[in-house]
């Protein structure tokens, strides 16, 4: 029964289960049968066959579905940022990648038109349209990274145009997008046409430029006068122009005869070349030539061709004063001179069309500064930027006005020119903010455009123009004469302010590159005008324009070239050299520890301003503190340590926090751990200059540059200093007693002269004396019966050393000396010199006896007693020791480390842990030894990483109580009177 009832619910589940599957299999059913048809049908739009689409709106799975057609890699859609609709497709930087594509039949000889709409910081040999055979790609692949139209927001048009051949062996073709993977790209509408071998590809042709047609007719005697203007000017090297330099002529232009007087113009030779020489004209009277009264004719090239021509259009956007420029074809005497450019001369038709009232345009003279490049090219044939005169500096050039003549002759005007002369020379000296002298947001634009397309001949102070503004009584600079050749890369302020700032010679504008108010507005216009946005909308307005003009100058110019592109990569360039390198852009240095915590040093080593914002202990956000008020932190030259700011913070800042101005993200730089000591170091106070005088303890021979000691007993209260080309003498008796933490150092050699009835003695009775020390002496120093006892080591302001007797890179002889009841880590240490040390004792020290590093030299018939470590240690040393005895040894009676080559002939050895041991690639090689009470007789074996292990040979021993009597490391050998221990190797 109990069955039949299970049995029953069972029969019940499963018959309810059967509406539920069927539900699941219609959904099933519904979104990968029906529904993908349904977006096909969908997204239809009519243009099947001719036009295929995809817009990345629609995805299925894998597959985006666009005008009912299917395409790869739905994958990449994203909604970060599109043309079009919401999706586009992304492709990553990192490595090559493929994207959004389209597989169709071949079809023999047909010609495609593909296209995509691109957005990435890096375009150019980064981001393709590629075509290939889907079963052959090595037959057929190709691919194409052509960029045409430009869109706001970045977006730019990327085309692949081909065709298949007539015949093929492969039956599918692919097209899609691909990248190297330089930069994030963003893909939108793309689109693949079917075009017949006849189509072609839209392109809209700009209207030809329609430029003014000049002519200048002079006669003969007028033409004659010009003629030799020019020749004088090919003899001083230079044109020098003044009053008498006019030719008067007529003007031909549009039907009309105009009056005029024109001279040659230009400074350097390169404006009077050929038949292209370059004019200043004036048309006189009551006539003007398309609103100009003077105007300049030049080859376009003096001015780089359309750069200028665009700056010029940049400033008239910014509404920075700029004269009018632009190209016109010149025929003079009758001869066709092709195609010039013409600009605007400095009248007060400059500032009135700019609709600013009629003001003084005023200048820095550079008279004196061609007179004296002339003179130089007279003198030696050429121009030398030293050869020149104070009178040329910038500081002490003449401040003059265009139309002196009009000026003097009107009260308002003259009155006019005063004020601005007063401003002009505030800016040259110096002597005011830039925000009282200028129009801080003209003169912050102005430098901007400049720097931002590399225009810097037009900064150079005798080039650079200003406008007196009469009712804000203040000047303002016009944009003009700002190239010479290509453009530069930004930023100027890589070489204003890291040259020196005062000198009389310096340029006036760098002194604007140390006013604070100016480089805030300075980097904030440098910002805004260098965006990508605002680049791409200012391309816009002058394209057709420009366009015009560059096939109208590649009639003449057919080698000159240039893309709107490279307008628009001023942006990257700009942006490059703008960013901070976070802890690279601020150097803080730690000066001192304050009553407050920490007093700091900030420098920017950036090429732009930087506000110091605050400070925070940690690496958290939590941790930051800001200032009450930010510091402005100008960029620090090169050649002096002008510009900084002391910040005091607290003990526990770990990072100084900073930003750029116009930019809110925020960087930091590290405050040092150490501290930085602005004193003189040890070494260099100790040894400074000071002159050695006789006294009571010893006398100097200053002829022979000897300092010898005198007989008796002296008392040493303060350190004995003796500079390198002394050599110091002890004769017999003397007797050194080093009170406190007086000491000993010399960096010439010492002679120690004691004898057995009479030696040489140092000591230090309470232990405090700093030691007895020998720097590289270019000459052998000897040491004959002297006793050195109860000393400590060299220790001053962290320069500290080990020896109680030191000798370092110089040479030394010892012999019948004592080396006692020194209480440092070694009794002797001779560093990186050759030595002998013989019939001498060192006992009763508190750790090592001898400590030899990096040394060759003999140690022989001497004794060694009660040393609180090892008896002799040597490191990297290759040492003879021969008839020597230890007794009482807290370590090792012999160690060899770091590669050492030692050999001892006779040694006895008594009461020590370890009598000898090699370590870290040494070999020590015994002929004879003699061991009693030690703990362990030999020891090989590999103590530090970088070497290897070690090895001994012994030819003959002697052992009595001994516990252990070697200890042989894996890898490290013992050959033990013939008989091996340890690996296999040939020990001999």
């Amino acid at each position: 029964m109990l069955i039949t009832q299970v049995s029953g619910q069972r029969q019940k589940v499963l018959t309810s289960l059967i509406p539920l599957g069927a539900l699941v299999g219609i959904i099933l059913f519904g979104s990968f049968v029906i529904y993908p048809y349904y977006l096909v049908w969908l997204t239809k739009d009519g243009s099947e066959g001719k036009v295929i689409r995809c817009d990345m709106e629609r995805a299925w799975r894998s597959h985006i579905i666009s005008g009912g057609t299917f395409f790869d890699h739905a994958r990449t859609r994203t909604k970060e940022v599109s043309r079009s609709g919401k999706y586009s497709s992304k492709l990553a930087s990192g490595n090559v990648q493929y994207g959004v594509g389209h597989k169709m039949a071949a079809v023999p000889g047909q010609r495609y038109l593909a296209s995509v709409w691109v957005k990435a910081s890096v375009m150019k040999n980064n981001v393709y349209l590629v075509a290939s055979s889907v079963e052959d790609a090595e037959n057929f692949h190709v691919r194409s990274n052509k960029l045409t139209d430009q869109e706001k927001g970045g977006w730019r048009k990327l085309v692949l145009d081909f065709s298949l051949p007539d015949a093929l062996d492969w039956e599918e073709l692919q097209i899609f997008i691909s990248t190297e993977g330089h930069a994030d790209a963003y893909f939108d509408d793309f689109e693949i046409k079917l075009l017949s071998k006849d189509d072609k590809v839209e392109e809209k042709e700009p209207q030809a430029f329609q430029a003014p047609r000049l002519e200048i007719k002079l006669s003969a005697k007028q033409y004659a006068k010009l003629d030799d203007k020019r020749k004088q000017a090919f003899r001083d090297g230079v044109l020098l122009s003044d009053e008498d330099s006019w030719a008067k002529g007529k003007l031909l232009v549009g039907g009309e005869e105009l009056p005029i007087k024109t001279r040659l113009k230009g400074d350097w030779l390169d404006h009077l070349r050929g038949d292209k020489w370059s004019f200043r004209v004036k048309v006189k009277g009551a006539y003007a030539w398309d609103g100009l009264k003077t105007f300049s004719l030049h080859n376009p090239s003096a001015r780089y061709f359309l750069w200028e021509w665009m700056i010029h259009k940049l400033f008239e956007r910014e509404d920075v004063l700029t004269t009018t420029y632009d190209f016109a074809e010149l025929t003079f005497n009758g001869k066709s001179l092709g195609i010039y450019a013409y600009e605007e001369h400095f009248e007060k038709q400059l500032v009135e069309s700019r609709k600013r009232r009629e003001g003084p345009i005023v200048r820095f003279s550079e008279d004196a500064l061609w007179k004296y490049r002339a003179r130089a090219i007279q003198a030696i044939g050429y121009f030398k930027k030293d050869f020149v005169h104070p009178s040329s500096y910038p500081k002490q050039a003449e401040i003059k006005a265009f139309k002196e003549g009009k000026t003097a002759g009107s009260e308002n005007l003259s009155k006019q020119f005063e004020i601005a002369q007063t401003l002009m020379y505030q800016m040259q000296q110096g002597e005011a903010p830039a925000s009282e002298i200028f129009d801080l947001k003209r003169l912050a634009r102005f430098f901007a455009i400049s720097d931002m397309m590399g225009a810097w001949h037009g900064l150079v102070w005798h080039n650079i123009r200003y406008y007196y503004n009469p009712v804000i009584s203040k000047l303002e600079p016009i944009g003009y004469d700002n190239f010479n050749d290509k453009p530069r890369k930004p930023l100027i302020l890589g070489k204003m302010p890291k040259l020196d700032h005062t000198p009389v010679y310096a340029d006036p504008s760098r002194l604007l590159f140390l006013d604070e108010a100016f480089m805030e507005a300075y980097v904030e216009e440098l910002l805004r005008l260098s965006s990508e946005e605002y680049l791409e909308e200012f391309v816009q307005e002058i394209r057709p324009g420009l366009k015009q003009r560059l096939l109208f100058l590649q009639k003449e110019y057919p080698k000159f070239n240039m893309s709107v592109i490279e307008i628009l990569e001023r942006s990257k360039l700009v942006k490059a050299a703008i960013m901070p390198y976070q802890e690279y852009s601020v150097k803080v240095e730690w000066l001192e520890n304050t009553d407050k915590g920490k007093l700091l040093k900030l420098r920017n080593l950036h090429l732009m301003p930087l506000w110091i914002m605050g400070y925070a202990s940690g690496d958290r956000e939590d941790d930051e503190e800001i200032l009450q008020e930010p510091l402005m932190l100008l960029p620090a030259p090169n050649s002096r340590d002008t510009l900084y700011k002391l910040l005091e913070l607290p003990e526990d800042t770990h990072r100084v926090l900073y930003r750029l101005p116009g930019i809110d993200s925020v960087f930091s730089a590290q405050v040092p751990t150490w501290r930085l000591s602005t004193d003189k170091t040890p070494f260099q106070y100790l040894f400074e200059r000071r002159g050695l005088k006789s006294n009571a303890m010893y006398e100097v021979e200053i002829p022979g540059k000897l300092v010898r000691f005198r007989k008796g007993k002296h008392t040493v209260k303060s350190r004995i200093v003796i500079p390198s080309g002394y050599k110091v003498v002890f004769d017999p008796g003397v007797q050194l007693d080093f009170m406190g933490a007086s000491f000993f150092i010399s960096r010439g050699a010492v002679e120690i002269n004691g004898t057995e009835e009479e030696p040489v003695v140092f000591r230090s009775l309470d232990h405090k004396a700093r030691g007895f020390t020998v720097l590289q002496s270019p000459e052998k120093s000897t040491v004959r019966h002297a006793v050195f006892e109860g000393f400590n080591t060299l220790d001053i302001d962290g320069w500290k050393l080990t020896g109680a007797v030191t000798f370092y890179e110089s040479d030394v002889d010892i012999s019948n000396s004592i080396f006692r009841d020194n209480v440092c880590e070694d009794g002797l240490n001779v560093i990186r010199s050759k030595v002998l040390f013989e019939k001498s004792k060192i006992y009763n020290t508190f750790a090592d006896g001898f400590d030899l590093d990096f040394c060759q030299g003999t140690i022989r018939s001497s004794y060694f007693e009660d040393t609180g470590n090892d008896g002799v240690d040597a490191s990297g040393s290759q040492i003879d020791l021969q008839q020597c005895s230890f007794r009482g040894c807290g370590d090792k009676a012999v160690s060899v480390g770091e590669n050492s080559q030692v050999e001892i002939g006779y040694a006895s050895i008594e009461g020590a842990v370890i009598g000898v041991a090699s370590k870290d690639l040494s070999t020590l090689r015994i002929r004879d030894i003699s061991l009693r009470d030690c703990n362990q007789g030999f020891a090989a074996y590999q103590k530090k990483p970088e070497f290897g292990p070690s090895r001994i040979i012994v030819d003959n021993y002697k052992a009595e109580e001994v516990r252990y009597l070697y200890t042989i490391a894996p890898g490290s050998k013992l050959r033990l009177m013939g008989k091996l221990i340890g690996e296999e190797e040939d020990l001999q």
